[in-house]
């Protein structure tokens, strides 16, 4: 009585264990999750090591997962030689055992994965409308003859019970637009969505607008210009200093001025000392009274040297003559370079008083709208758009930074952003007049197709 109740009780235990296998397939949310399902869950019903679940629906397989891997590389070099051995099934449509002889000239790639040659491969095919969809590779290390259930009823069950189940799921999740979709829409509509779309091109009107590059730079900056003929000694300052009035800023070579100075010095002496000689002589001797006036005119030369020379002389230390930040190149470029009289040499410059200096290229000067404002948008701040207006656009081209023709134009901002540094660079959307839509999205390529052809 016993031995016959035992088969029922084993196949009620496997009736379950189906049930909920196909529950949790069907309850399946993706197609990731049902690989999942199908990968991990299956040990449930046959016991097995390692599985590996194929897409055949393509041209060329693909290995969606291996279990107990939640993150496969699929370019990995594993990968590719699973793929491999794939490739020797016979009939790929039928469930099979397979073993080390049945991959023939790949069967140095089955010793490398396995390294066990007693590892037995159950193969479930998985179709889908009757088509070849999904492939099931279970791997059995260390089976035993006596492990219930035997090789064969194991293929059996996933086969006939479970791979229906894993097919139906798998339609089921299959994304709702696929490549027919398209082509089940009628003529009429097509025609229909053709003729609206050549008609927003004519008749939408859009603001054509360009795209430039752009830099923060200082709003009125206060230049420290050359005031000497001369050569810079030294630099005291560094880009980016704060300084106070009359806080130096760089240094002459002072050897030629000063001794300059001392020449000077040294005329006005010898010019007295004529002068009161002749003063004294001139009381008894009437020609050194003649020449009292020529030396009078001499000191006074003499003197006004003196006092040019002591004013270069003062000139020596150029010193701040309002607070700011300095702007400047590399002051080790300024050390002992000449310099003329009105050169700049630096700037004084406001960190918190800025502007947007823009260079529009010489192929996108379009009429700018003043009225509209102008968006930057800063690289430092690409989620951030600071509004500003045009002041003025230059009209002669210069070379950008970027080594391009462009347009040089400024604009202020509408509200001063905070925290914005000198020397940032970003770009600026410019609007010009309302042109159609086709002329805003054509315009360039038809501006490059006329100059390649000539017309």
């Amino acid at each position: 009585m016993n031995q016959d109740k035992q088969p029922s009780r084993r196949t009620v235990q496997l009736l379950y264990v189906i049930n909920r296998l196909s529950l949790k397939a069907y309850e399946a949310e993706s197609r990731q999750a049902l690989q999942f399902v199908i990968l991990n869950d299956t040990v449930h019903l046959v016991r097995y090591d390692r599985g590996l679940l194929f897409n055949l629906e393509g041209n060329t397989p693909k290995l969606l997962g291996v279990s107990g891997q939640p993150v496969l590389d699929k370019r990995s070099i594993i990968s590719q030689k699973w793929l491999a051995l794939l490739e020797q099934i016979g009939d790929k449509t039928k469930p099979q055992i397979l073993k080390r002889g049945d991959f023939g000239r790949r069967s140095g790639i089955w010793d490398e994965l396995q390294g066990k040659s007693n590892t037995t491969i159950l193969w479930v095919p998985i179709n889908v409308d009757q088509k070849l969809a999904l492939g099931l590779w279970l791997e059995l290390w260390h089976y035993k003859p006596d492990e219930p259930p035997p090789q064969e009823e194991a293929l059996e069950l996933i086969s006939n019970f479970l791979a229906p189940v894993y097919a139906t799921a798998w339609k089921q999740l299959k994304p709702k637009i696929h490549q027919g979709a398209l082509w089940d829409i009628p003529g009429k509509v097509w025609i229909s969505l053709g003729l609206g779309i050549i008609l927003a091109l004519f008749l939408v009107r859009v603001p054509l607008r360009i795209v430039a590059p752009c830099e923060v730079v200082p709003n009125d900056p206060y230049v420290i210009a050359a005031p000497l003929e001369g050569i810079v000694e030294r630099v005291v300052v560094e880009p980016g200093d704060q300084v106070k009035k009359d806080d130096p800023l760089f240094e002459y070579d002072k050897n030629i001025p000063l001794q300059e100075l001392k020449i000077a010095e040294k005329q006005v002496e010898i010019s007295e000392k004529e002068l009161s000689r002749a003063l004294n002589l001139g009381q008894e001797d009437p020609k050194a009274r003649a020449e009292v006036g020529v030396l009078q005119l001499k000191l006074q030369k003499e003197l006004e040297n003196l006092n040019l020379a002591k004013y270069r002389a003062s000139l020596l230390t150029v010193k701040a003559p309002i607070p700011g930040n300095v702007a400047m190149d590399n002051p080790d470029e300024w050390r002992g370079k000449p310099v003329q009289v009105g050169e700049r040499v630096m700037m004084l410059t406001d960190p918190a008083n800025t502007k947007v200096r823009i260079w529009i290229p010489e192929n996108d000067n379009i009429w700018i709208d003043p009225e509209k404002p102008v968006n930057i948008v800063l690289n430092v701040r690409p989620a951030s758009t600071y509004r500003a207006k045009i002041l003025y656009i230059n009209t002669i081209s210069t070379i950008s930074s970027a080594n391009l023709p462009s347009f040089e134009a400024d604009a202020a901002w509408v509200e001063p952003p905070e925290n914005v540094k000198l020397g940032l660079k970003g770009t600026a959307l410019l609007y010009g007049e309302k042109v159609t839509l086709f002329y805003f999205l054509l315009r360039k390529p038809w501006a490059a197709l006329r100059g390649l052809i000539g017309i």
